[in-house]
């Protein structure tokens, strides 16, 4: 998958059975309700950009909807390495199953996380590995 921002403008962005998805300096803005499923033995490995506007954000969504909270589901056997962002505020996050979520740095910011079942889900980073202003020190930033 080449580098850039795709949107997915309603709908579902889906990653079935069997898939294998491989993308470096990648953002999926997720507009107009969109969801994120990620499902059954895929296999995702994505990594947001180092620079731009969407800047170390893999998952977004653009704050225009119709208000309802949209439901983003990581299950089954999927195996899942994100290297960035999961910025999915008002909305909610389940991760279930046998699924395994890991990389060097993956971050989730949503209205609610639900995490269940016997899956293996690392999050870790520091804010100074991804904004040079914190200084190496946790802070606040806009």
């Amino acid at each position: 998958m080449d580098p850039g921002i795709y949107v997915i403008n309603g709908g579902k962005l889906s990653f079935d059975a069997n898939s294998e998805i491989v993308g470096e300096g990648v953002s999926f803005l997720l507009t107009n309700n969109a969801e994120l499923v990620v499902n059954g033995t895929s296999d995702v490995k994505l990594s947001g950009p180092v620079s731009g506007s969407t800047q170390g954000m893999v998952f977004l969504t653009d704050g225009y909807d119709d208000g309802r909270s949209v439901e983003h589901l990581i299950n089954g056997n999927a195996n899942t390495e994100i290297d960035g962002v999961v910025y999915l505020p008002g909305d909610s996050v389940e991760v279930t199953g046998n699924a395994v979520v890991s990389r060097s740095c993956v971050q989730i910011l949503a209205d609610a996380v639900k995490v269940s079942g016997s899956l293996e889900l690392k999050i870790g980073c520091l804010p100074s590995d991804r904004d040079p202003r914190t200084n190496g020190k946790v802070a606040l930033v806009d």
